[in-house]
């Protein structure tokens, strides 16, 4: 199967060529790269609906890599056509901060989703049998903008179209330098020096090595003290914000885990072990450098 899937992009890439080589109207050629990409997109899920025999591998690097790279120019190729016609008639001032805001759109994207930014980006495997496996119709995934949505299809796994939005942004974000590059007369390269952190990824290597059940413990004691947006936030928010903050799938198994935890004898181990560790470190503090307690 990943061979084939393989020949349909060197194909894709050649047909793409060809239209990139057209003098005629980039809005017309946008259109037509769109519609060619969207012919390959659907040609390999069919590929991949239709073979009975692929492995384990073959699945995840489908899902992982090669189902979003086709998906990411399709991403690419509707933004670029919306772009061309946004900016046909603007001037030069206002294409300068029309990109700008373009290059925060793509930053928050990163900022939202950045456990699974950080994932891929970190060549990650630990959890691709959860993240891009097949998913049963009715099933929900992620969206392209990390929202929970139900699938219909039976060709989609749960990160695949993120990966590819993933992707697009990538294209997206050069292509966004590249033409401010040319209307500010400053090279892409210091661009962030100018601009500041609006136009780079920023992705941190922090990453959750406890347990599932101990970011289980700590999320819902967050919840349940209402300690973000004036308590205003429900438990979803906290799970979905403990995905990206941890970069661990919480969302299919969080009610399991918690169910799990209130059957145990000690049943906020973690939450305990946080409050000796620190209490442990104040005595430390108190037995070096004393100072006198408030009454």
């Amino acid at each position: 199967m990943i061979t084939r899937v393989k020949e349909r992009w060197e194909l894709l890439e050649q047909e793409l060529a060809q239209i990139e080589e057209q003098e005629s109207d980039l809005v017309y050629r946008y259109k037509q790269m769109l519609d060619i990409v969207k012919f390959y997109c659907n040609e390999i899920c069919q590929l991949y609906d239709t073979e009975n025999c692929y492995t384990l591998s073959d699945e995840i690097k489908f899902f992982k890599e090669w189902k979003p790279l086709f998906q990411s120019r399709q991403y690419y190729f509707t933004e670029m056509l919306r772009i061309e016609t946004e900016i046909n008639a603007l001037q030069v001032s206002k294409k300068k901060k029309y990109f700008k805001k373009e290059l925060c759109k793509l930053k928050d994207h990163c900022h939202h989703n950045r456990h699974i930014y950080k994932y891929l980006r970190t060549n990650s495997k630990e959890f691709d049998h959860l993240y891009f496996t097949k998913l049963k119709p009715n099933q929900s995934k992620y969206d392209d903008q990390g929202e929970s949505t139900i699938i219909e299809d039976g060709y989609s796994s749960l990160y695949d179209s993120m990966a590819a939005k993933i992707k697009a942004n990538e294209l997206l974000k050069k292509k966004y330098e590249d033409e401010l590059s040319i209307i500010t007369n400053i090279p892409s390269e210091k661009l962030s020096d100018i601009y500041g952190k609006a136009i780079p990824f920023q992705i941190s290597n922090m990453k959750w090595t406890e347990s599932k059940a101990a970011a289980v413990e700590l999320l819902y004691s967050l919840y349940l003290t209402k300690v973000f947006n004036n308590g205003k936030s429900d438990l979803a928010d906290y799970i979905r914000y403990g995905e990206q903050i941890m970069g661990i799938p919480l969302k299919e198994t969080f009610y399991k885990t918690y169910n799990e935890i209130k059957q145990r004898n000690d049943r906020i181990r973690f939450i305990q072990t946080l409050s000796e560790k620190l209490e442990e470190k104040m005595n430390s503090d108190d037995e070096k450098d004393p100072l006198p307690r408030k009454k």
